[in-house]
Formats: structure tokens, sequence, C-alpha cells
């Protein structure tokens, strides 16, 4: 009887903890969730992964630019920008072909279910105006460990007369679950940053490309990484 209540007590103690976990967890975000004592190392976190891949901007008068990542709906998303990237002056101007950037970038984000599966891409001038130079969109609903590819997105810019495209790029996005403990191991090896509320990658990292086994063996690859994220409400 000593030994049933006491195997008792432990699945109720195992059972209440999960539940204090999931509390504390629907009010973080991912780099919250990573550094809060609170919430114990075996408590698996639900990530999704967005890396940005073979950017390839038009002509434009911007001097650098960066890519914005948003997770969510307007009015209540995440984001992460990439590094500022110079853009290569080049003659002529208007008719010339698309020429690729350093923009790749990785960042992870906690998959919280009160954020719409919707990614949202806004290509900006670094320290110029907040209106984007072009925009795309990713319906991510669905989504699994299982990798999914888009290729050769639009970034679109609104005209007064009509829409126009000023660069391409790709986008690999998945999502996991894995133990907070060994996500933060991982992530140290990588030399990840914490930034509100997504965690990044940089590229200066020695370990960059590294194969992250508990996220279901997907690479986990650091582009120019740096996904400066905070919550917005626009």
């Amino acid at each position: 009887a000593v030994v049933g209540a006491a195997a008792l007590g432990a699945v109720a103690v195992y059972r209440t903890k999960r539940v204090v976990d999931g509390q504390r967890l629907r009010r973080r975000c991912l780099p919250e969730a990573l550094v809060d004592d609170g919430i114990a190392d075996a408590c698996e976190l639900r990530v999704v992964a967005v890396r940005i891949h073979d950017v390839r901007l038009a002509p434009t008068a911007a001097k650098q630019v960066k890519l914005r990542v948003k997770f969510g709906r307007p009015g209540f998303s995440v984001s992460g920008d990439t590094d500022d990237v110079p853009v290569p002056a080049r003659a002529g101007g208007r008719g010339q072909r698309e020429e690729g950037l350093d923009l790749g970038a990785t960042c992870l984000f906690y998959a919280d279910a009160r954020l719409s599966p919707r990614l949202r891409f806004r290509l900006l001038e670094a320290g110029g105006s907040r209106s984007p130079l072009g925009e795309a969109q990713v319906d991510i609903s669905g989504l699994s460990s299982q990798v999914v590819e888009h290729q050769g997105l639009a970034l679109m810019k609104s005209g007064a007369r009509a829409a126009s495209c000023v660069g391409h790029f790709s986008v690999s996005v998945s999502a996991h679950t894995v133990p907070k403990g060994h996500l933060r191991m991982c992530l140290a090896q990588v030399h990840a940053q914490l930034q509100g509320a997504a965690v990044v990658v940089p590229s200066a990292s020695p370990a960059e490309g590294v194969v992250v086994e508990d996220l279901e063996a997907k690479q986990l690859r650091g582009g120019r990484v740096r996904a400066a994220t905070r919550s917005e409400k626009r």
C-alpha cells in the first residue's frame, strides 16, 4: 500500500510538473523558455525552423538591405531580421538581371498555437524607410518535421499602377519537437544567440551547417543569420 501510494504520488508530481511547464510555456517565447529555470530540461518544445537561401535581387537604389521574417498574422506576430547586407554597385540600372545576395538566414521560433500559421517576408532598406522594398508570404498550415521547400518565391512591390517583382528567394520550413535541455546544448555548440522572440545562429559560427540530431536529423544551417526578433503590434 505504501509503495502504491508513493507511485501514485510520483505520477501526480509528474503530471503537475507537466501542467506547470505547459502554463509557463504559454507565457514564453523560445528564448525565454530556454533560459527559464522553472521549465524542466525534459520539457519538450515545439520549434519552427525557417531557413532562407538563394536570395536574388534586381537593381535597387538601396545601399544595404535586410530580409525580415514574420511568423503570425498582421497585428500579432514575432519577427526576425537577417544581417544588413551591402548591395553591390551595378552600372546600367533597370533591365539588368537579378544578382545573388548573402542574405541567407535560419530563424527558430516557438510554435505558439496562438500565432497564425503564416510566414511573411519583407525586404527592407537597412536604416531606411520602414516601407518594404518587396514582400512575400507562405502558408505553413499542417507543418511537420518533413522539410517543405518553397523555391523561387517572388518579392513583390506594390505600385500605384501595378505590382513589380524586385527579386526572388527560397525558403525551407519544418517543425520539430525536442527536449529543452538538449536543444540548449545543440544551440550552444553553434554559438546561437537569443534575441527577442527567436533564436539565431551567427554566420561566423565555426559549426555553421551542423546537423542537430534532436531536430529529427534535419540540418539547422546558419546562413548569414542574425534573426533580431520581437513581437510586433502592426
